[in-house]
């Protein structure tokens, strides 16, 4: 009895599995960018979560600080996860 009810689970996950792996994959193809200082500074995200690239506006790079810069970046880059963050859910919310 418990072999059938593991076949029947397993049954049941293998199609969830494949779902997740191809997930995954779409992922891997999506880009999210984030901006901060009026677009000023661009932060581009894959959807697995890796920087793909970083973008200033060269005027703006000349007009601010170091440390005005980071808490830029760092606002962009949390603008970024909160999109990927903002898709997931409405990929993982049930229909």
């Amino acid at each position: 009895m418990l072999k059938n009810m593991q076949k029947g689970l397993l049954k049941k996950l293998l199609p969830q599995m494949d779902d997740l792996m191809a997930m995954q994959e779409s992922l891997k193809r999506l880009t999210f960018t984030g901006k901060s200082a009026n677009g000023a500074v661009k932060i581009v995200l894959k959807g697995t979560m890796e920087l793909e690239d970083i973008k200033f506006d060269e005027e703006y790079i000349r007009s601010v600080d170091a440390k005005q810069l980071a808490k830029d970046i760092k606002k962009a880059y949390k603008d970024a996860l909160k999109q990927l963050a903002k898709h997931m859910v409405g990929v993982l919310r049930p229909q």
